[in-house]
């Protein structure tokens, strides 16, 4: 959250301690991608320009994903 946002979110994952981001163009090309702990869980995508994107988060409970939107 917020989405949509200017480029800065933060993330909140559920019931794991580390878990991988993905962010990828609507297409698939991956456009940034980080390992995380549960605490650090604020991303900068402000570099990125504006459209939408898949924010993929694998972890040990699983894989999820969700479309935001940059402005």
């Amino acid at each position: 959250y917020p989405n949509p946002s200017n480029g800065i979110f933060t993330i909140v994952p559920k019931n794991s301690d580390m878990y991988n981001l993905t962010v990828s163009t609507i297409l698939g090309q991956s456009v940034y991608t980080r390992k995380a702990l549960k605490n650090s869980n604020r991303i900068d995508l402000t570099q990125l320009p504006a459209g939408s994107y898949i924010l993929t988060i694998e972890s040990e409970a699983g894989v999820g994903t969700k479309r935001i939107i940059i402005n």
